[in-house]
């Protein structure tokens, strides 16, 4: 019903004149009641770079994800749980299950290096070990910290303290020893030994282990160096050496063994378990040479030679083969192929499986049964590889960028890595909300940026591989190219992850960037260039000399690659962000590190970068964000990991980019920073995604702190908060996308610190919206099995109300310090009120909310407290609410105004709330007012039933229980007792026939099915219910005052206790 009014002054309690407290005094733990939610999507997304499984029961299965981390399955893949959320890393390059005893497993961190499986140019997290004895249920560092790349770990099959590490060292450091080689650890871990080494730029590409002898390892080295603009991937330390006492001392295969000569690139390795004497070796020597060893890697015969066997610098490479059939080779690479005869010849293979195979499982007993790993997700063949089907349930997409549309519910957009671009709902209308399977696979290929049109959402543009752009239109599924024309004489140099940008002043207007800025203002159909080349596009900065003997041809620049490390970028604009309080305001960033703005739309440009102190030549412009709050001031940040730092780059200027200050400190703001937002209603809100995580600062920047609650340790691409619902969408790199719900709660405590001292404050609640649920028996998208697998968290249905707690010292003050918990006087239960008020001031709902100190939020779902039976019928209201069936037992409130009040020991806060009607019921007040009333009787009647029900049956269960006492005793006069009381219960069961009532039942409660009018159907139900319902209680009340009272007083004079319920009831 509508709701009351109340007066400004009393909206909450007022926020007196305290000196406003540092930021230090706000933890990151007072957020905890406010977790983000995964909402997907599963299925064909994602980077699996490590997988191991039981061997004596393959349904145990452990599969790592590139920045995804660790999942664990029991049942073969249905399902999947995360056993690796509470430590510092996500970075999962490889798994090592010790088959003797499969509850000890080890990990390797750092898939973000280069290896075989995963070479890219991404930012690689700090690697180390890390050990579980209890099946991934706990975890303990072991060792290896501030190295990169530890892609390869072997146990030893008899000692559970020695493992040996292969890493591939730390990618981007220029100078000085980069930490690759092989090391060896002999006690679990605690302390590790360098054992072989060759040079500073040279790690560990393979390293394998003879299953018949442990001491026995074969070790691939690959040379390789990477710079922000080059690559080389050969050198002259890349080789085979081999080890027959366990690492002690090492001997270098030459071209006398059968090794090729000159300088190598990568090379894999894989054992043939079914004898060990035969070892493959894959090499990249100029072209690819496969090779095969009779004596367990001493010496080699070249099987072939040829340019597809050797992959493409950001592609897997690897050759694993089948443990019992020797001639059966399988080679990872760009596609998964397979040899018959030994690799003399190789045919497509992986019928149903994506590209890009990085790692490959196949049971040692039964090859028949093999997992694959590639980068759209997991894939299980039981036909030795002929056939796969892919394996749900795993939340490891890897967002590259996110945008948001209008509609109700608005949809996340995004482009995932590898896997295309997408559109799935924030919530959903359906029972349980939003399924998986109502993403859409917008376009495949690789995903980059993508935009709704913001007049018309089934129209929208994004950025494929190459920096090609699209429009879509969903309607129809017209795919139409408008990547703009090069002027005359001229190329466009594109980076891969092209920026692409709505004109915030004209929803026609698009921006698109290459060395210039284009526009269009007729959606994409002709474009003008208002820029000329804003990039310097010097080849000698870019393009650096060859070392260690490296052939020119193996500096391959092509521009923009930024998933590919042969393609790091080539003087290419990498963010347009045009200002949306001024339309001729223009920033632009490159990949040079450049910052320029134009004030004239696009008139004249400016360049800024030499006023901006302290970022490392060769940076990246990762993301620009212009003030919507100040006209001339922007963020901007840097990616520098390219040349080795890992430093936050935030910077902002409030003149149009005269002046620059560094944004946060090093203390609290860690990673390299992909994106940074600012509210833009409150400008000290900030958010910035970095590689560590989500990061929220109070005070534009001064202050950070990380953001832990309901979001796992992953890298954060991409932040949008929503213009409308002002939710925030959080894009990872490895989980998928995240929203965190209205973040006005945030917004109005950065705009005034003090309400951190408060005792009690209650946030305004957003304005409500009345879901209408349909049933959820649609099919498409991903799949029902994928749903079974992975359930997304939903928004719950109804308000978020939030509210601050301030805590409370010995001296009664409230300060954010405290960290005592407040309202529960230590027995956990909540004492924080909650109070629902109509119109009319009178109390709707009441219930009770956590009393933690800092920001709390419950949800009210907008339904009345249930009715309770007049007179002593109402002593049952708590023993109905257990019932077996799914009817609602409260009201849904009518659209109108609302007041929450909330309560703690003496304080009170209220707050206007406003409810809004469904928008796709299209219901005239009248009816739906009669709509409610109808309900609301039903309800009552409802509840009178089943509390008459409860009543009966507390009845019966006392005479059974007088029965039994009375059979025990076994008193002479006891038996004529007995028999009254066993057709007492006779005689109730004829009395309380409950079934003429139920007849109407479903009818009647099947009204809050739907908003409309009842129908004459409905409203007769509800007629002969109630006058069922009144002649059954008059009847049920005579017998309970007239027999069972009269047996209860026989029973008290025979000298036992009872309690019988006898009435009245009418």
């Amino acid at each position: 019903m509508p709701g009351v009014f109340v007066p400004l002054f009393a909206l909450s309690v007022v926020v007196a004149a305290i000196a406003e407290p540092a930021l230090g005094q706000v933890s990151a733990d007072r957020f905890e009641q406010m977790p983000a939610r995964s909402i997907g999507p599963v299925g064909t997304i994602g980077r699996i770079s490590a997988i191991d499984a039981v061997v004596s029961d393959p349904n145990v299965v452990y599969v790592g994800a590139a920045t995804g981390g660790l999942w664990k399955s029991v049942n073969g893949g249905q399902t999947w749980r995360s056993v690796f959320d509470d430590q510092p890393v996500s970075d999962l390059a490889t798994v090592a299950i010790n088959q003797t005893n499969p509850e000890i497993l080890w990990i390797g961190i750092g898939a973000g290096g280069g290896n075989n499986n995963n070479n890219n140019n991404e930012v690689p997290m700090v690697a180390t070990v890390y050990r579980s004895l209890d099946g991934g249920e706990t975890w303990a560092p072991g060792g290896l910290e501030g190295l990169e790349g530890v892609h390869r770990i072997l146990l030893h099959p008899e000692d559970t303290e020695i493992a040996y590490a292969g890493v591939s060292g730390r990618t981007w450091q220029a100078e000085g020893d980069r930490g690759g080689g092989v090391y060896k650890t002999s006690d679990g871990g605690q302390t590790w030994t360098r054992v072989l080494v060759v040079d500073n730029i040279t790690g560990v590409s393979d390293l394998v282990m003879d299953p018949s002898d442990p001491n026995r390892l074969l070790a691939a080295m690959w040379s390789n160096r990477r710079a922000p603009w080059s690559f080389e991937s050969r050198g002259p330390g890349s080789g085979l050496f081999l080890t027959l006492d366990g690492g002690d001392s090492w001997m270098r295969l030459v071209e006398g063994d059968g090794v090729p000569s000159g300088d190598l690139g990568r090379i894999s390795l894989d054992v043939f378990r079914g004898d060990p004497r035969v070892v493959h070796a894959l090499v990249d020597a100029g072209e690819g040479v496969l090779l095969r060893s009779y004596n367990r890697g001493r010496t080699w015969t070249t099987v072939r030679r040829s340019p597809n066997l050797i992959s493409p610098i950001d592609d897997p490479a690897g050759i694993v083969a089948d443990p019992l059939a020797e001639s059966r080779l399988f080679h990872l690479s760009s596609r998964l192929s397979v040899s018959d005869d030994g690799g003399e010849t190789f045919r497509l293979n992986g019928g149903g499986a994506d590209l890009r195979h990085r790692v490959l499982w196949i049971h040692p007993e039964d090859p028949r049964l093999m997992y694959g790993g590639t980068d759209r997700g997991l894939y299980l063949s039981r036909d030795r590889g002929e056939h796969w089907s892919r394996m749900g349930g795993l939340p490891v997409g890897r967002f590259t960028h996110a945008s948001v549309d209008m509609e109700v519910p608005f949809n996340v957009y995004g482009g995932l890595e590898r896997s295309g671009s997408w559109m799935g709902p924030a919530y959903g209308w359906e029972e349980g909300g939003a399924r998986n399977r109502d993403w859409m696979e917008i376009g495949s290929d690789v995903g980059y940026g993508i935009l709704a049109d913001p007049n018309d959402p089934s129209h929208g543009y994004m950025v494929l591989g190459d920096g090609d752009l699209i429009r879509f239109d969903l309607q129809t599924g017209e795919r139409k190219r408008i990547r703009p024309w090069a002027p005359a004489f001229t190329g466009l140099r594109l980076n891969r992850d092209a920026p692409i940008s709505l004109d915030p002043h004209d929803a026609a207007a698009i921006y698109y960037g290459s060395q210039f800025v284009h526009k269009s203002t007729n959606r994409g159909e002709t474009w003008q260039i208002i820029s000329g080349d804003l990039t310097v596009n010097d080849p000698a900065e870019r393009r650096e000399a060859p070392r260690n003997g490296a052939d020119t041809d193996d500096l391959t620049i092509d521009a923009g690659n930024v998933d590919g490390p042969e393609a790091e970028g080539g003087a290419t604009i990498t963010s347009i962000a045009p200002s949306s309080l001024d339309r001729d305001v223009i920033w632009v960033g490159t990949d040079e590190g450049d910052v320029l703005v134009t004030r004239s739309a696009g008139g004249e440009w400016q360049s800024v970068r030499n006023r901006i102190d302290r970022v490392p030549d060769s940076s990246w412009v990762a993301h620009i964000e212009p003030s919507a709050v100040r006209p001339g001031s922007a963020l901007v940040a840097f990616d520098a990991h390219r040349t080795g730092s890992r430093e936050s780059l935030i910077f902002s200027t409030d003149d149009y980019g005269d002046d620059w200050e560094r944004v946060g400190r090093e203390s609290n703001l860690e990673g390299i920073v992909h994106t940074v937002v600012q509210d833009a209603i409150v400008e000290e809100l900030l958010f910035a995604g970095t590689d560590q995580g989500l990061y929220v600062s109070l005070n534009r920047g001064e202050d950070w702190f990380k953001w832990t609650h309901g979001l796992p340790l992953v890298p954060v691409r991409d932040l949008v908060v929503h213009p409308r619902d002002h939710d925030l969408v959080i894009a990872t790199h490895g989980r998928g996308a995240y929203v965190l719900d209205d973040i006005r709660p945030l917004r109005e405590l950065a705009g005034d610190l003090r309400i951190a001292q408060v005792e009690l404050f209650l946030f305004p609640p957003p304005p409500a919206l009345i879901r209408s649920t349909q049933v959820a028996d649609r099919d498409g998208g991903l799949g029902l099995d994928v749903d079974i697998a992975f359930q997304r968290q939903e928004r719950p249905a109804g308000v978020p109300l939030t509210y601050w707690l301030g805590s409370r010292n010995e001296d009664g003050d409230t300060r954010d310090d405290d960290q005592d918990r407040v309202g529960d006087a230590g027995d956990g239960q909540p004492r924080v009120t909650i109070e629902l008020l109509d119109f009319d001031g009178q109390v709707l709902r009441t219930f009770q909310g956590p009393g933690t100190p800092g920001m709390n939020r419950v949800v009210w779902d907008l339904r009345e407290d249930p009715p309770t039976p007049s007179g002593l019928l109402g002593q049952f209201s708590n023993a109905i609410t257990g019932t077996d069936d799914d009817w609602v037992r409260s009201i849904e409130v009518l659209p109108g105004l609302f007041t929450v009040r909330i309560s703690r020991e003496g304080a009170e806060s209220l707050r206007p709330l406003e409810v809004h009607e469904d928008p796709r019921v299209d219901v005239e007040l009248v009816d739906r007012i009669n709509k409610y009333q109808a309900v609301k009787s039903g309800l009552d009647l409802d509840a009178r039933l089943r509390a008459l029900r409860a009543a009966i049956t507390s009845v019966y269960d006392e005479l059974e229980r007088v029965n039994d006492v009375l059979r025990e005793r076994g008193l002479a006069g006891d038996m004529a007792l007995l028999q009254a009381g066993q057709a007492l219960g006779d005689e109730l069961r004829q009395v309380s026939d409950f079934e003429s009532v139920m007849e109407y039942r479903p009818g009647v409660m099947g009204l809050t099915s739907s908003y409309d009018k009842p129908t004459e159907g409905q409203r007769l139900d509800l007629i002969r219910m109630e006058e069922e319902l009144d002649g059954l209680t008059l009847r049920i009340g005579d017998f309970l005052i007239l027999d069972i009272n009269l047996f209860a007083r026989r029973v008290g004079d025979a000298g036992l206790d009872a309690s019988f319920f006898v009435g009245p009831i009418g």
